[in-house]
């Protein structure tokens, strides 16, 4: 602070360290929360692009324009597109599990949820959050199911069991159901009528897990 007394020469008085740590905390809250307004709209521009695109034709220079920030901007919050993508990823299955509540809910039921009741409350969820984020569809048939994709593994644990007599091929009849889930929502999506198609993959998903056929062995010669 400055004082000046008459005509004496003036004085300059240390600031209050409480007053400089109140402006340097004031000033590291608007950073922060400019920060996280250009992270929300790096994530809309991806997800916008996803949507219309697809993930692989997706570049950083694409939602670099599509934000509206130079390409070195881009980087400074996400060093790669794969670290962009997880993030959109991350962020709708948040949406997906708080919208689906915690797993635990259905274990207070009288009676165990039966797969036709988690299939159609895991399909209602995923229309949902893809009627208001299109991106969904395409972010869910993008990888496969042991990929490191946050919303593909909110799906996969909300998932139905395989009840599949054939052991050995539970794995691969439930990754083949979840294909067809995959695929059919982002179809369904795009149908003026996405209930009637839902209904054709619903029956295909749980034809497919519940199959029960064993395999004939060949004929000897």
């Amino acid at each position: 602070m400055t004082f000046f007394y008459g005509n004496r020469r003036r004085i300059d008085m240390p600031r209050s360290d409480g007053i400089a740590a109140d402006e340097l905390a004031h000033g590291q809250r608007k950073r922060q929360a400019r920060g996280e307004r250009r992270i929300g709209q790096i994530l809309d521009a991806a997800e916008h692009l996803m949507a219309e695109l697809g993930v692989q034709p997706v570049s950083m220079n694409a939602i670099a324009r599509r934000a509206g920030i130079s390409p070195g901007s881009l980087y400074q919050y996400f060093p790669s597109k794969e670290a962009v993508v997880e993030e959109v990823s991350r962020s709708l299955a948040a949406q997906l599990q708080h919208g689906m509540g915690p797993a635990s809910q259905t274990r207070t039921e009288p009676d165990p949820p039966t797969a036709e009741g988690v299939l159609d409350r895991l399909l209602e969820h995923l229309m949902v959050l893809t009627r208001s984020h299109p991106a969904v569809s395409a972010l869910l048939t993008a990888t496969g199911p042991n990929e490191p994709n946050p919303l593909l593994q909110a799906v996969v644990r909300g998932f139905p069991e395989c009840v599949s007599e054939q052991k050995d091929h539970e794995t691969v009849t439930r990754d083949l159901a979840l294909h067809f889930l995959c695929v059919g929502l982002g179809l369904a999506a795009r149908q003026p009528d996405p209930e009637r198609l839902l209904r054709a993959v619903r029956q295909a998903i749980l034809s497919t897990l519940s199959t029960t056929e064993t395999p004939v062995p060949p004929s000897c010669p």
